[in-house]
């Protein structure tokens, strides 16, 4: 089977990732507590091994890192389902 790259989608990458998120109201402090809690747990050696073999990096950001990629995941869809003229409706 040819590859994205051979099909002539050389922009096309598979990139998935997942994110927790907290309610809108959370406070500065609770979302900072968290984010650092998750980093510390996501950074133990036994969860990248756990991933491993689904073939899983385990890459932990910053909230604003987390949200740069969020923005820039979103702004290439688009870009994407636009080129291919893609529609929703039925």
């Amino acid at each position: 089977m040819a590859t994205y790259r051979e099909q002539g989608f050389d922009e096309l990458v598979m990139r998935e990732w997942f994110g927790f998120f907290l309610p809108a109201t959370a406070s500065a402090a609770v979302r900072d507590r968290a984010s650092n809690l998750l980093r510390a747990a996501l950074t133990q050696p036994d969860v990248a091994e756990a991933v491993a073999p689904l073939g899983v990096q385990v890459t932990p950001t910053t909230q604003e890192q987390f949200a740069e990629r969020m923005k820039a995941d979103t702004e290439f869809s688009g870009r994407l389902v636009r080129a291919l003229g893609f529609r929703a409706d039925s």
